[in-house]
């Protein structure tokens, strides 16, 4: 059976996912993992905790990213499905980087070659790119694909697609997906190899094929969808104030505009899960404050727009729950953040550096930053922190140090740049024994 649970609060989706795990009536075999599908490892970590927190232990927990999940069950139930998706975006970014030689002198790839023709760097740059295009391209636009490998187009992408396929097959998931949503639906699977039960947390945008497998899947076994959804109204239908004008649909109507402009795309993942009929759990709070924030957060979870008759009053000047810091740069931003971090820690003595996420849309540009400044406070203020989702260049120094040292064929070998690699630990540690073995 498919059961959506939704609720306003994370926290609350986490209480509920512990609640399943915990109810004997719900344990499909206790000696088997309990799968959680989540988007991050943050994410992941964060969960355990909370688990731990209202189970007492978080025990026989396996977290999985959606597209291991997906690939594990594609095995179960397909025949010849290989180990590893050869078309996952790592993998791939080495194919296209291969292949983009080969197409680069072929009609159509002009602009191809103009940008990358010759430079392994934007080569390679533009492979891992194309990479990540396409697998959002076999999850999200399915139908782009199957009319590609038709030839029912002459792009310059549908043309590397093809020659993708011509070197790797065809086992991908658009193509594969359809196989198993049919083989479910005969009931072609021997159940011992699908997980017991199935948990999809957090995830805030699924597409309409990933949906479709998770009903066909829930026929079998059953899957919880913990879906984070900020307003208990119907909103699938509303619209922002600028899309009004692009539609002649009648039965769209405004809603909260912050929501309408914002959740376009829960707004249409919403709509399709509402398509598959699942069992609905609500856990809504609305909160009683009135701050700016709590005023914010209650208008979506009702679906007010500020300004109608009967709104509640903005509160006082001096509310500080939505703050916003004009800095001069990452660096600055960094510092300010740190400040106000421990203004909110001296305020709410049950405040923990564990209960905070701060999120940036690049981890890479900020990482360094973050390190200088969290790291360096004096001992009576630093902050417990750690960063997540970092590149293998920013886990690995001596690697950032390779790549930087490739720039000075392009770039001047200036006294700091030098200064920058030899402060690198492995550098450092190579020159010093170097160094040691010079003869006195």
């Amino acid at each position: 059976m498919l059961h959506a649970h939704y609720s306003n609060r994370t926290e609350r989706l986490a209480a509920t996912l512990a609640a399943v795990i915990r109810d004997p009536s719900r344990a499909p075999d206790p000696c088997r993992d309990e799968v959680v599908v989540v988007n991050n490892a943050g994410m992941g970590r964060w969960l355990q905790l909370e688990v731990a927190r209202a189970n007492g232990i978080a025990a026989n927990l396996r977290l999985v990213f959606p597209a291991e999940m997906t690939w594990e069950l594609l095995k179960a139930a397909l025949p010849g499905v290989p180990s590893d998706n050869p078309f996952a975006p790592r993998q791939l970014a080495w194919h296209l980087f291969g292949l983009l030689d080969e197409v680069a002198s072929r009609p159509g790839f002009e602009a191809v070659a103009r940008y990358a023709g010759g430079d392994d760097y934007r080569q390679w740059t533009l492979a891992r790119r194309l990479a990540g295009l396409f697998d959002q391209y076999v999850v999200f636009r399915p139908d782009w694909i199957a009319a590609w490998e038709a030839g029912e187009s002459r792009d310059w992408q549908a043309d590397l697609w093809r020659a993708l396929v011509g070197r790797l097959g065809d086992r991908h998931w658009a193509r594969l997906h359809r196989a198993f949503v049919d083989a479910m639906a005969r009931d072609e699977i021997d159940r011992s190899l699908l997980p017991p039960r199935v948990n999809v947390f957090g995830i805030p945008t699924l597409s309409p094929a990933y949906l479709d497998l998770l009903a066909a899947v829930s026929r079998h076994v059953d899957v919880h969808l913990y879906w984070f959804n900020p307003c208990r109204q119907f909103w699938a239908e509303i619209i922002a104030p600028r899309e009004a004008g692009e539609t002649q649909d009648a039965h769209y109507e405004q809603g909260n505009s912050l929501l309408a402009n914002w959740g376009r795309q829960g707004r249409e993942t919403l709509d399709q899960l509402q398509d598959l009929s699942p069992h609905d759990d609500e856990d809504y709070v609305a909160g009683d404050d009135n701050t700016l924030l709590a005023n914010v957060q209650r208008d979506i979870l009702d679906l007010v727009e500020r300004g109608e008759a009967g709104a509640v009053p903005w509160p006082a000047d001096g509310d500080d729950t939505i703050a916003i810091h004009a800095c001069h740069g990452p660096m600055r931003e960094i510092e300010v953040l740190h400040d106000q971090l421990l203004a909110r820690f001296a305020a709410d003595s049950g405040l923990e550096p564990t209960d905070v996420l701060v999120m940036t849309p690049d981890i890479e540009t900020y990482a360094p930053f973050i390190d200088a400044v969290f790291s360096t406070a004096p001992e009576h203020l630093r902050i417990p922190f750690s960063i997540a989702d970092r590149g293998l260049r920013l886990r690995l120094p001596v690697i950032q140090a390779f790549l930087t040292l490739l720039t000075v064929v392009e770039d001047r070998a200036t006294p700091e740049f030098v200064t920058g690699l030899l402060q690198t630990r492995a550098v450092a540690a190579a020159f010093e024994a170097w160094r040691a073995a010079l003869p006195a």
